[in-house]
């Protein structure tokens, strides 16, 4: 794996909060995963309405998996440079059917009604 790993803390607030950002540069985080087969053994396919990506960072699996479901996806990130990135992206791409959110997900949830019904079984699995 290429890439330097490092961790950056600051304390410029982001939406009233204080974060640590640890993201790898745009290339290195590619080379951490196999998108398409990650995608495909979670059945991201045109059987799939609307998904989310929480911490979309640079849309990584936000696009390709839009450019495999019939739905909306949900691309939400607490940092506004990587809803940018992913934003330039999808005009580049022409893709019309990915909303952006720049939202604090721990102190503020997802926003999304849908992420609540998503989210349960997982939420009362680790409780």
């Amino acid at each position: 794996m290429g890439g330097v790993l490092q961790t950056v803390k600051t304390d410029v607030p982001v939406h009233g909060k204080i974060r640590e950002s640890s993201m790898p540069s745009e290339e290195a985080w590619r080379s951490f995963f196999s998108v398409e087969e990650i995608l495909n053994r979670m059945l991201i396919d045109s059987r799939v309405v609307d998904a989310v990506d929480f911490a979309c960072g640079y849309g990584t699996f936000t696009i390709p998996a839009a450019q495999r479901i019939r739905g909306v996806m949900y691309a939400i990130d607490i940092d506004p440079e990587m809803i940018q990135i992913v934003e330039e992206k999808l005009r580049r791409l022409k893709l019309t059917n990915v909303r952006t959110t720049i939202r604090d997900l721990l102190h503020e949830g997802s926003g999304l009604d849908i992420a609540a019904s998503i989210m349960q079984p997982f939420l009362t699995y680790c409780t």
